[in-house]
């Protein structure tokens, strides 16, 4: 269970850096390293698309790698006769705890009371679909 401990920590860590609050926050630290080395506008602006775009692009791919290989976990303890459910019944109520974004925070979980923003979110989802 420590490596899937493991892997649902990257996967979340990938998700978390992929969200709008982090890639925003991100922003915002780039761009204020790039006004200190660079003299016209448009020059920080292009040099930071470039960036952002490198990181979203690194931790979309890690996100893909960490997700493939859950997917085996998740199979191996199928075919050990091990509950997965029931293992992230165990798992869930740390995640919120080591959250560093207010979405992970709020995200309802398995096992742990949810939040009125995720219970909004879930009528307006089925709403949707």
């Amino acid at each position: 269970l420590d490596l899937l401990l493991q892997v649902e920590s990257q996967i979340e860590e990938a998700q978390e850096n992929l969200e709008h609050e982090s890639i925003a926050k991100l922003k915002e630290e780039v761009r204020a390293e790039l006004l200190e080395t660079l003299d016209s506008p448009e020059e920080v602006e292009e040099n930071l698309a470039d960036e952002i775009a490198a990181y979203e692009e690194q931790w979309s791919e890690a996100l893909e790698r960490f997700e493939n290989k859950r997917s085996l976990i998740q199979e191996q303890l199928e075919d050990a006769g091990i509950p997965v459910l029931d293992v992230y019944k165990k798992l869930e109520p740390v995640t919120a705890k080591v959250a560093n974004t207010a979405s992970w925070k709020e995200a309802a979980r398995p096992g742990v009371e949810e939040t009125a923003s995720a219970r909004s979110a879930l009528q307006a989802a089925e709403r949707l679909l």
